[in-house]
């Protein structure tokens, strides 16, 4: 999905990244599937859906959180707040 983002066509880089996340949840690796959630907050981000964001970042932080990845929640926070800035303006 990354060159997806480089070329702004975030419609198929979120075509990838759900099914990215569709495997990491078959294979019950919530790690995974928290950086994929990160990830499509971030794509999202760039069509301008900021608040569609800001609920991707905090599935993000929930999965985190369940299994204690603690940089990745204070990652996931640091995102997040940047959305906040970005949908204020």
């Amino acid at each position: 999905g990354l060159v997806y983002i480089h070329l702004e066509e975030y419609d198929k880089c979120l075509e990838y990244q759900d099914d990215a996340e569709k495997i990491a949840i078959e294979i019950g690796n919530m790690a995974l599937q928290a950086a994929i959630v990160a990830n499509k907050a971030i794509t999202i981000s760039k069509q301008q859906k900021h608040e569609q964001a800001l609920k991707e970042l905090d599935q993000a932080i929930e999965l985190n959180k369940r299994i204690g990845d603690k940089p990745r929640i204070a990652i996931a926070l640091l995102n997040k707040s940047e959305q906040c800035s970005v949908h204020q303006k």
